[in-house]
């Protein structure tokens, strides 16, 4: 590829990923930081099972994910009811997980079995 062409598919892709970074600052721009930080607890979350577990959700039973709910919701309950009596650090980590199931169920519900 001649040294101009080069230099015009750079130009071309450096343009594209401005137009990315302010399509992304908008999307930012307009979330509210809770919701922002929240989102990433999540992502953060899902990421960290992404080898064992990958996109598994989108293909497992729905009324499994039922069931995840129901754990998950125990869980929250738990924990919330621990912090009444102890000082636990354990109630946003069994929130994200909890949101994650919601999530997961969200984006399956058209899935009808």
């Amino acid at each position: 590829m001649p040294i101009d062409e080069e230099r015009v598919l750079i130009k071309k892709l450096k343009a594209e990923d401005r137009v990315k970074d302010l399509e992304a600052r908008k999307i930012t721009e307009f979330i509210r930081p809770e919701i922002l930080a929240f989102a990433e607890a999540m992502e953060k979350t899902m990421r960290k099972h992404d080898l064992k577990k990958g996109d598994s959700y989108k293909t497992c039973a729905f009324s499994f994910l039922g069931c995840k709910l129901q754990e998950e919701y125990d869980e929250t309950e738990h924990e919330m009811y621990n912090l009444m009596f102890s000082s636990s650090n354990n109630l946003k980590p069994e929130l994200v997980d909890l949101s994650n199931i919601c999530m997961m169920l969200w984006n399956r519900r058209e899935v009808k079995e």
